[in-house]
């Protein structure tokens, strides 16, 4: 097996921050649901970085995405009217628009349930990546 210590140390971290009461007991108090896609064309796509969110997740319309199957997505929110609106996009949209920032903010890996999305996911892949403190002094 090939050892990261950047990929250990931000896993640790992020372990931290959950952990920590404050950042953990508020995830475990924001709303949670799933959208589920029915008829749309394609499904979703996950990745090596699969977790899209706000600039931030304490502000009163902040939320998180997280793709949990082709077509499954898990969502938390703050409050139900962003949960809502979060609901009220055309599901084809939605389904484009986290396709789109999956693919854009993985660094190397991109998963779908077949090929279909391939040069999709080859025009986007790592396009831009997420910054944070970790990756900005260890890059993987």
């Amino acid at each position: 097996s090939v050892y990261h210590p950047a990929g250990r140390m931000s896993a640790y971290a992020l372990q931290t921050i959950i952990d920590s009461p404050r950042m953990g007991g508020h995830l475990n108090q924001m709303r949670w649901s799933v959208v589920t896609f029915a008829k749309e064309r394609h499904t979703l796509l996950t990745s090596d970085r699969p977790i899209i969110m706000t600039n931030g997740i304490i502000g009163k319309d902040d939320h998180l995405a997280l793709p949990l199957g082709p077509r499954m997505l898990f969502v938390a929110c703050n409050n139900i009217e962003t949960e809502n609106m979060i609901r009220t996009i055309d599901p084809g949209f939605l389904m484009a628009q986290i396709n789109d920032r999956v693919a854009s903010q993985a660094r190397k890996y991109v998963y779908g349930a077949d090929n279909k999305q391939l040069r999709f996911v080859e025009n986007r892949l790592g396009r831009k990546w997420p910054s944070t403190p970790l990756e900005t002094r260890f890059p993987a």
